[in-house]
């Protein structure tokens, strides 16, 4: 657990702002093995209109005009060169851009630019992109916990031609602000529900609402101005009707988003009269109490009896110091006033008895890292070696662990040698796939690390990639091992939707997660579904640099008397 956390917009989690520079990698070549500039665009571009559905160009065009602060990505174009470039090449690609273009523009003029480009055309594209609108924002959903914490906005769309896509918007409590990821998914949204229920460890603790309308527009446009989904979210947000007057939006079923002031004080005393604040000093309490209902209105689920493990981590984060706190300080009854007062709010809103655990447990935990213990308290040494364990299970073991550097990931390129003949043009299919994925969603690292891991299982287990292997699901399913592995996505349940991934894929309903995961890593002895699904793939061969600068900080501060 760190006591600094980067807020990261995202995945599309994307977690990759900020990863530094290597200035001493040498530059691609050029000359005859080299494709002309533009090329490379121009058959990315053909592939997304042989998909069968908007989203892989939409994803495209909207990776060239996305401001970007991420130094391993391609700078992005001026929107009014790119334009007059395109108007410039009469070919179907060149239209079928300047059709995106004219939606997620950056602004009116631009749109109605592009529009009348494409319009002069007469080249012919699929259904359904001359038929990308009208669109309609057919249904809206929140996904949460009954324990607060993250909170998932679901978007429902359906084009002119009938095509449906799903953007969800996950938004996390962080202590330097919330951290944003945005996805998009070539399913309909009941389609996303749907997996998010089936893969939830008990669908009793999944609060799935209708927002109102003032949600939606608040949390799209704060994913419009992170900078790694701005046009896709900006469309979208163009859909929308336009906002009513407070007395008109009501929505259904939304959750509170504060806990009344008059409603404050009533809740401290009714918990000093409980048995769980029997042994809490009550002026210690009367203190302290105000303060954590204030901060977890930010972060919980609207109601400040609702704790769970990532609000409690984070309460610990802001209001404990580091080292031993005085016998006099306030400081010093936080875990113990926090621990009874989860036990009281959990019991009075019925809540089972595991999440209580498991927020307890989480409580524990963080107290342990942030309060240094005194020598002679063995558990709590016992629990760092468990902690450092799980650390090292990420990367291969602890000498592993102790030894690990933060060099960036070269850019590798695809060696298919080492492999039998008959596969290697179908794992250089598969590769093309998660090499496009990569450069259009995270960067040259990923790529890196996704191509170790394809080659890995591709040498260790020829077979998987026999003639019926689908060459998408296969590139999804390794993409998605590689990002969870190194913490790029984040999405609501244990085996999540996949950030999007089976949507840009042009996957219809095939979603990977550690499921299908599962298959893929035991050829490389990785068999069990934790790790799997935790993202223990027990090598640092497919971790990128900044993962790998986390875990140095986690091991470090374990090891920290």
């Amino acid at each position: 657990m760190s006591r600094e956390r980067r807020s990261t917009p995202s995945p599309t989690r994307s977690r990759h702002r900020g990863r530094p520079t290597r200035s001493h990698v040498p530059p691609r070549p050029t000359g005859p093995d080299r494709p002309p500039p533009g090329a490379t665009l121009l058959r990315e571009v053909r592939t997304a209109l042989a998909a069968p559905g908007p989203l892989p160009l939409l994803l495209r065009c909207a990776a060239l005009i996305t401001p970007s602060e991420l130094p391993n990505r391609s700078p992005t174009l001026d929107p009014d060169e790119l334009i007059a470039a395109l108007a410039a090449v009469d070919r179907v690609e060149s239209t079928a851009m300047l059709t995106v273009f004219g939606q997620l523009g950056a602004d009116a003029e631009l749109r109605a630019r592009a529009q009348r480009h494409a319009g002069a055309r007469a080249h012919a594209l699929p259904a359904w992109l001359t038929d990308l609108t009208p669109v309609q924002v057919h249904r809206t959903a929140a996904i949460g916990h009954v324990l607060g914490g993250g909170r998932t906005l679901l978007v429902g769309l359906r084009t002119g031609s009938g095509a449906e896509l799903c953007l969800a918007v996950s938004t996390e409590p962080q202590p330097s602000g919330p951290s944003i990821e945005t996805s998009a998914l070539a399913i309909p949204i009941e389609t996303v529900v749907a997996q998010v229920r089936a893969a939830a460890d008990d669908d009793r603790d999944l609060v799935i609402d209708e927002p109102s309308l003032a949600e939606v527009r608040g949390r799209l446009t704060a994913a419009a101005n992170a900078s790694a989904s701005q046009p896709l979210v900006a469309w979208v947000l163009r859909q929308l009707p336009e906002l009513p007057t407070p007395a008109e939006d009501r929505g259904s079923g939304t959750r509170g988003t504060g806990w009344p002031c008059s409603a404050r004080t009533p809740l401290v005393e009714r918990f000093l009269a409980s048995p769980a604040a029997t042994r809490l000093p009550a002026a210690t309490v009367r203190a302290l109490l105000p303060r954590m209902i204030r901060f977890s209105e930010g972060g919980g689920a609207g109601d400040p009896r609702r704790w769970g493990p990532d609000t409690v981590e984070l309460l610990l984060l802001e209001l404990l110091p580091t080292g031993i706190p005085a016998a006099d300080d306030p400081a010093a009854w936080v875990p113990d006033v926090l621990r009874a007062f989860v036990r009281f709010g959990h019991a009075e809103c019925g809540i089972r008895p595991g999440l209580t655990e498991q927020t307890l447990a989480a409580i524990d935990r963080a107290a342990m890292l942030l309060l240094a213990p005194p020598a002679d308290v063995l558990p709590r040494r016992d629990e760092r070696q468990v902690l450092l364990g799980l650390l090292a299970a990420a990367v291969g073991g602890r000498q592993v662990l102790a030894t690990l550097d933060t060099e960036p990931l070269p850019d590798e390129p695809l060696d298919l040698a080492a492999l039998p003949v008959e596969v290697r043009g179908r794992v250089a299919a598969v590769a093309r796939l998660v090499d496009r994925c990569c450069q259009t969603l995270f960067d040259q690292e990923l790529r890196s690390a996704c191509r170790r891991l394809l080659l890995d299982v591709a040498v260790a287990k020829p077979g998987i990639f026999g003639p019926d292997a689908s060459a998408e699901t296969t590139a999804a399913t390794v993409v998605w091992a590689v990002a969870n592995a190194n913490h790029r996505l984040k999405t609501p349940g244990d085996d999540p939707p996949g950030g999007g991934l089976g949507g840009w894929f042009g996957l219809d309903g095939v979603v990977p997660s550690s499921s299908s995961a599962t298959t893929l890593l035991a050829a490389l002895g990785i068999t069990n579904r934790v790790a799997v699904r935790d993202g223990l793939l027990g090598s640092p061969r497919y971790l990128v640099a900044d993962r790998r600068r986390q875990l140095i900080a986690s091991r470090d501060r374990i090891l920290t008397p």
